[in-house]
């Protein structure tokens, strides 16, 4: 907790103010921020509530800040202040409402950083450049950036105007809803500085915890295509949305009980089934994605949950768990050149083998 204040507080001088909820906190926690506040050197203030979750105590923290920008930082991860203020000072040259960074993932155990996970898609849209002002019409990769809250600044006039907020009652993943509704709106400034450090293999962190809380990220993929369509995002920015939503899905059924694994992906492929309409899906399996996304999407469109199931539990695809993708006359195209190529690759090897 306290490097991350610390990472805030380091050469922000008075023009930031530092709003901590505590958020039904169970150790002394709250005590020791209190602390740092005693001493501190800029505006700063602890506000408790019980235990309602993220989304809430971010609209708590929300409701109290009266700076011109608002972000977000959880209690394990830190901030490059000095990047976001540089960012400030160029963005607001060009009036942008949102305002990006880059991450970097950095491991508590080993001590290392290294590039977070959505690399690729910087690397896409800058074509080498120190910044550039997009919107999901110009950039609609912008949606396939990682859908994290904390790595971005956000106008408060921005948040009112658009009536963005995280929703209430989940206590996972929050943050793709407002990811979608906001850069769906957002005049958006990518930096290319790194800005947020990102923390892993912490004990107690709550996204590598297996639960099923998991099925949180449902919710939050419902609401997040509720946003695409009131706020009339384009043919290719639903495309972008719709292959991270698989992705996020997928990882997410990887790491949900066992027991409720097939569960998760049946509702998955309703979701799915129920927004994708056949021009969107072939919009997808034409924009910049990979092989095992046009698996994945073709997956939860014709309902392979077998498929799915055994393939996010890595085990063994049976022949007859590929059978949906494989006989799918209008939505298995690509995933059954993929398939077919997997087996004839194993029948290869097992005759080399021999």
């Amino acid at each position: 907790m306290l490097e991350a204040i610390d990472s805030l507080a380091c050469g922000a001088g008075r023009d930031i103010e530092i709003i901590v909820v505590d958020d039904g906190s169970t150790d002394n926690s709250a005590n020791v921020v209190s602390e740092w506040m005693h001493n501190a050197l800029l505006p700063c203030m602890l506000i408790k509530q019980s235990n309602r979750g993220p989304s809430a105590a971010r609209m708590l923290g929300l409701s109290y800040a009266r700076g011109e920008y608002i972000g977000f930082c959880d209690s394990d991860d830190f901030v490059d202040v000095a990047s976001f203020k540089k960012a400030i000072s160029i963005a607001k040259n060009y009036q942008c409402d949102v305002i990006l960074l880059r991450s970097v993932v950095f491991d508590s155990v080993t001590g290392e950083s290294y590039d977070f996970y959505d690399t690729h898609w910087w690397d896409y849209i800058l074509q080498e450049k120190a910044f550039a002002v997009v919107t999901a019409i110009s950039a609609p990769a912008v949606f396939r950036l990682e859908p994290n809250a904390n790595t971005r600044l956000l106008k408060r006039s921005f948040i009112e105007k658009e009536n963005l907020s995280f929703p209430l009652g989940l206590d996972f993943f929050e943050d793709f809803t407002f990811h979608v509704a906001e850069l769906a709106a957002a005049k958006i400034f990518m930096y290319d500085k790194t800005g947020y450090y990102y923390r892993v293999n912490r004990a107690g962190k709550l996204t590598e915890q297996k639960s099923t809380k998991r099925f949180d990220m449902l919710k939050s993929v419902d609401l997040a295509f509720k946003e695409a369509s009131s706020r009339n995002v384009n043919m290719s920015g639903w495309a972008y949305i719709i292959c991270i939503a698989c992705r996020v899905m997928y990882w997410c059924g990887q790491n949900t009980l066992v027991k409720d694994r097939r569960r998760f992906f049946e509702l998955s492929t309703e979701l799915i089934q129920k927004n994708v309409s056949k021009e969107l899906f072939c919009v997808c399996m034409e924009t910049f994605i990979d092989e095992q996304e046009k698996v994945l999407l073709s997956a939860l469109k014709v309902g392979a949950v077998n498929f799915l199931v055994t393939h996010a539990s890595a085990g063994r695809i049976r022949a007859v768990d590929t059978f949906r993708l494989l006989l799918s006359k209008d939505y298995g195209k690509e995933a059954r050149r993929v398939v077919i190529k997997m087996f004839f690759s194993k029948v290869k090897s097992s005759l080399y083998n021999k």
